[in-house]
């Protein structure tokens, strides 16, 4: 059948399937609206948005890695726990490894500061023979034979020796402004003999088991200290007070002395009865204690010592008879 023919025949229903088509449409419309979800106003009402199912959001964008934390070396010295601020930590230098100790070639030990330097006058020569006791803790005094003192000066020079309770000394040296200024020490040591060297052009007191030590002005061995507060004494007797200090170097080291005064002592002799002033050597608790009698009738020379040992035993030379030249040598 022909189209043109077909169209005349049905021309009447074409209008009628036009409207069912539309009909149609429109209730495939109806339901649709009525199945999608409902219209947002948002901001301007003129704009309106539609709400739908949105497709999976995508990642977000990822910051840059930042550069991740140092870790320290396996070796590395951990820094340490402080309770300042962390900008205030400062991680030490590792420490070097010990080296030994190099020679001892100059004064490694000086004293904290210099002791006082008095007026001095060196006492002329002389000599004292003294009577030895010592006492046990508790004990009475027994005899214990003789203990001497000699001594030689000329004003320039010096030489001096004693055997007591001290031991037995010697010491020689010369004068300067300072006072008595040993050259040499010895004490004896066995059958030997231990020597303490002062050397004033290098400034040292060379130990006689090696080492030294610093030399200040005034400065004394053991056997020297007695002709300086002698010679305190006879530069200006209002020195002799309060406290007395020397820096003394011996056979053991150096350090300072002091010498407390004790003041004015009526003492019995082998000479008869005489005035004396009284020193201590001031020492820690259970050091020896040392204590002086300087007769100044007899140009301020100690007349009597008395040491104290740690554990109580006392041992004393007391002036038997005594000699000093009037006038001093030439």
């Amino acid at each position: 059948m022909r189209f043109s023919v077909f169209l005349a025949r049905h021309r009447r229903l074409l209008p009628a399937g036009l409207a069912s088509l539309l009909l149609h449409l429109l209730a495939i419309a109806w339901v649709d609206a009525r199945l999608a979800p409902p219209t947002v106003m948002v901001g301007n009402p003129a704009l309106a948005l539609r709400l739908v199912d949105a497709p999976p959001a995508a990642p977000a964008p990822q910051t840059p890695d930042l550069p991740a934390p140092e870790v320290p070396a396996p070796d590395a010295a951990p820094v340490p726990a402080v309770d300042a601020p962390a900008d205030q930590v400062s991680v030490p230098a590792p420490a070097p490894m010990a080296e030994p100790p190099p020679p001892e070639t100059e004064g490694d030990v000086a004293p904290a500061r210099v002791p006082n330097t008095y007026r001095v006058t060196p006492p002329p020569s002389g000599r004292i023979d003294y009577r030895l006791t010592r006492s046990a803790p508790g004990g009475a005094a027994q005899d214990a034979g003789q203990a001497s003192m000699a001594w030689r000066s000329d004003g320039n020079r010096y030489a001096v020796e004693l055997d007591g309770v001290l031991g037995t000394l010697a010491s020689d040296g010369r004068v300067d402004d300072a006072g008595i200024a040993p050259d040499r020490a010895r004490r004896a040591l066995g059958t030997g003999q231990a020597t303490t060297t002062f050397d004033r052009t290098a400034g040292t007191i060379a130990r006689a088991q090696g080492g030294v030590d610093q030399l200040v002005p005034g400065s004394q061995d053991p056997a020297s200290l007695l002709l300086q507060l002698a010679g305190i004494g006879l530069g200006d007797a209002r020195q002799v007070k309060d406290e007395l200090e020397f820096w003394v170097g011996g056979s053991g080291g150096a350090g300072v002395e002091r010498y407390q005064v004790l003041g004015p002592e009526r003492i019995e002799t082998g000479a008869g009865p005489l005035d004396t002033v009284r020193l201590a050597r001031m020492a820690e608790h259970g050091a020896p204690l040392l204590e002086l009698w300087l007769a100044p009738q007899h140009a301020w020379m100690p007349v009597q010592l008395r040491l104290t040992d740690a554990d109580g035993t006392v041992s004393t030379q007391t002036l038997a008879s005594i000699a000093i030249e009037t006038v001093q040598e030439e």
